[in-house]
């Protein structure tokens, strides 16, 4: 049902992920012409394709996710999808900035909001996973009983 606790867990999932496309995942102070990733001082998921297109599944699978709640199996399938889409996000962000820190021998960052988001994001969609398996126990218990 829509009114269940794993509703909120993955409707915060999706919006953590869906606002991290925008938040800087890291910041200089200053720009840094040389850079392909900090050429305006911020390092956000907009800066690699890649990034925007799996914060993005990650993002629509969860809000999808929300609406299959006869479906729990389902539910259960998509939230993973989510999380594995983060966390290959993560891994692939991780990546990018190491490759230019290592290009780089002046690279002075802070780390943003942006990268806590994706962490907060996976810890709510294991929330609402063990909440689906939950109704999936009660569920089956309640037939044994008819």
């Amino acid at each position: 049902m829509i009114q269940r606790i794993q509703t909120l867990y993955l409707l915060a999932a999706a919006v953590a992920t869906a606002v991290t496309i925008w938040l800087p995942l890291a910041t200089t102070d200053e720009p840094m012409s040389s850079s392909a990733l900090f050429a305006d001082s911020q390092f956000t998921a907009t800066d690699h394709p890649a990034l925007v297109g799996l914060l993005g599944l990650a993002s629509l699978a969860s809000l999808i996710t929300i609406f299959l709640y006869r479906n729990r199996p389902l539910q259960l399938r998509l939230s993973v999808v989510s999380m594995l889409a983060t966390i290959l996000a993560l891994i692939i962000a991780m990546a990018l900035y190491l490759n230019e820190a290592r290009s780089l021998t002046d690279l002075n960052t802070k780390e943003g909001w942006g990268i806590a988001l994706p962490v907060l994001a996976i810890v709510l969609w294991a929330m609402a996973q063990r909440r689906i398996r939950k109704d999936e126990a009660l569920v089956r218990a309640m037939d044994r009983l008819r």
